[in-house]
């Protein structure tokens, strides 16, 4: 770390929050919208305390958070660089953290299969099991190898986002990529393709929130977990 920054103990705690929930995503930033005085739950998470205007201020005159003035009065901001340098081990700490998220888990792992599958659709992807843990192999993986088991694939693939070619190998099927890329689309293909009016009518309800913005969105995750969510019937 770089000794010539000085935090305290809650600065440490909202920068490296902020830092791990952002990743390399460069587009990625948080708002606190107007009349309230918190970042909405997700991408926040529950467990620490949401970062008010004083403290981001604090940050911004800091050089710790770079800031949008164009769409005053609400607060949008994310970490510097200045900041992610700070916290190099940030990011890998806050994707542990949502693969250890039940609701967060399939999505996450979703995410990764699709963008390993957009990285090279010409390399597939792998599990090899072994006595002790399950091995994901691809040359476009990102997140760490040994984090994904075989069940996490059996429950994506009931859902129908993912599919096996052989015993070892397995990809994001066109359902799977439309719930990272376009999941209200998918539930709406899903609404249309039951018989079950109730059923229609639950994901018809979940593809008009995701649609009208009133689904938060996760910081590792998009809207996927809102989809996923929808799937499994909640």
């Amino acid at each position: 770390m770089n000794d010539a920054i000085e935090l305290n103990e809650r600065d440490t705690e909202i920068l490296e929050t902020l830092v791990g929930l952002a990743g390399d995503d460069a587009d990625w930033f948080f708002e606190i919208p107007v009349d309230a005085d918190r970042i909405p739950s997700p991408p926040w998470p529950d467990s620490i305390q949401s970062p008010h205007p004083d403290e981001i201020r604090s940050l911004v005159n800091r050089d710790l958070l770079e800031i949008d003035k164009s769409v005053a009065p609400t607060w949008r901001f994310w970490p510097s660089a200045k900041a992610r340098d700070h916290f190099p081990d940030a990011v890998e700490k806050t994707l542990k953290e949502a693969l250890s998220d039940p609701d967060q888990r399939l999505a996450v792992i979703l995410k990764s299969i699709v963008d390993a599958f957009n990285a090279d659709p010409s390399k597939p992807l792998l599990l090899l099991r072994t006595d002790q843990v399950d091995i994901v192999r691809h040359p476009g993986w990102a997140i760490p190898p040994d984090v994904v088991r075989h069940h996490d694939l059996s429950q994506l693939v009931e859902l129908g986002l993912v599919g096996w070619e052989s015993e070892t190998e397995f990809y994001p099927t066109p359902a799977g990529r439309m719930a990272v890329g376009n999941p209200a689309a998918l539930l709406n293909e899903r609404a249309e393709q039951t018989e079950d009016e109730a059923e229609r009518s639950r994901l018809r309800d979940w593809t008009e929130k995701i649609r009208a913005g009133d689904v938060a969105v996760s910081a590792t995750s998009g809207l996927t977990t809102a989809a996923i969510r929808a799937l499994l019937g909640f």
